[in-house]
């Protein structure tokens, strides 16, 4: 039995869903006036999805073990993200 994201086309697949998610997102964000994107969480049964803008339309996406404080994640990919900003400017 394989887990989660050993293979090449599942991480494919998460990015692509979240894609249209994010696109989603933002247009509803724009639309209702709540500003920029900052960061999201989904929290499953099984895995936490952070996803963090970076910059311009870029964002980090880390997939964590949901028993794993998720807060902690959160905040390493704000930190992640700030120092990634610079590079995608």
């Amino acid at each position: 039995m394989t887990s989660w994201g050993e293979r090449p086309e599942d991480v494919e697949e998460l990015i692509a869903e979240y894609s249209t998610f994010l696109r989603d997102v933002t247009s509803a964000n724009r639309e209702l006036q709540l500003g920029e994107l900052d960061q999201i969480m989904v929290a499953a049964e099984h895995k936490v999805v952070l996803i963090t803008s970076i910059a311009g339309g870029y964002f980090l996406m880390a997939v964590c073990g949901s028993r794993r404080k998720p807060g902690q994640g959160a905040f390493a990919c704000r930190t992640a993200a700030f120092r990634l900003r610079q590079e995608f400017l």
